[in-house]
């Protein structure tokens, strides 16, 4: 877990669930093979990667990005998609259908937050 910097931030919590444990497995390999440094670049500031072992909707992964507003998670998006690198990653066939659905939920942070 990273924790982030700045007052002000929105958090968005990702998830994405595969259809089988192979899929699963090529999309954490796909994150290790270059998109980690993407989301730095990006501005996309991870605060923790996860894959989920228990509970519904198996298998998936979770992971959390902060930003400082809503716009700059807009921006940061738009380059973590025009990122050369990206571009190679996800043309890449290994990595085809690699996720099923993705979820996205918005968060604030209270006054007693720890992140």
């Amino acid at each position: 877990m990273t924790l982030p910097s700045g007052a002000s931030r929105v958090f968005e919590l990702r998830t994405y669930e595969a259809a089988n444990e192979d899929a699963l497995r090529r999309k954490i390999k796909m994150f290790h093979d270059g998109e980690f440094p993407i989301f730095t670049r990006a501005k996309l500031n991870p605060v923790f990667f996860g894959e989920v072992i228990a509970g519904d909707r198996m298998p998936r992964l979770t992971y959390m990005l902060t930003c400082s507003s809503m716009e700059e998670r807009d921006k940061g998006w738009s380059a973590f998609v025009a990122d050369a690198a990206w571009k190679k990653l996800v043309g890449d066939p290994q990595y085809a259908n690699t996720i099923s659905k993705i979820s996205n939920t918005f968060l604030a942070p209270t006054a007693y937050s720890q992140v």
